[in-house]
């Protein structure tokens, strides 16, 4: 980086850069709009304007998109670990564990087409035109305080208040 900066110093910050430059620059720099900016002397606002150009534009989407799949590696290198095998190939143990969080992440916003994810379903016998306002805020409220003790591995705080487990009870206009 500090070599590039150095090389463009004395570049002139009005006059737009050859496409070969740019896209040195931007590889340098790790696609840092900030650090682009910094190593041809102008603002980013000036690195923006010239992504206005469809060639300087593809340039830093490139960019970001290789640095998009190298990141996406290192995920699936925490998802699925890395494995220590005798010469057979058999699991002798870890060199680095695979990473539960980075798994469920991945199934969930990744494997959504293939039907993993998180998923809420609601059934309730009441017409939703004949409550108020108020009601159904309440109501939103309870299901919002019901999926958080559920993720926080909890049990469902309408159970202490009403004495029973009401997540599989009709729902009383009532009790709101």
């Amino acid at each position: 980086m500090k070599k590039i900066v150095e090389i463009y110093k004395s570049y002139n910050p009005m006059k737009k850069p050859s496409l070969k430059k740019f896209k040195d620059v931007v590889e340098a720099c790790g696609g840092n709009i900030t650090a682009i900016a910094k190593a041809f002397g102008c603002y980013r606002a000036t690195i923006y304007h010239w992504a206005e150009n469809p060639e300087f534009r593809a340039i830093i989407d490139e960019y970001r998109g290789r640095l998009f799949d190298e990141a996406l590696e290192a995920a699936r290198q925490l998802a699925i670990g890395v494995p220590k095998r005798d010469d057979e190939g058999n699991l002798l143990g870890w060199i680095e564990r695979p990473e539960p969080q980075t798994v469920r992440y991945l199934l969930g916003v990744l494997g959504r087409r293939e039907g993993f994810g998180e998923e809420t379903t609601v059934k309730a016998n009441v017409s939703f035109e004949s409550l108020t306002d108020a009601q159904l805020d309440e109501m939103a409220r309870r299901l919002a305080r019901e999926i958080k003790t559920e993720e926080e591995g909890g049990e469902p705080e309408e159970t202490a208040r009403y004495g029973r487990d009401i997540t599989n009870t009709p729902l009383e206009l009532d009790e709101i």
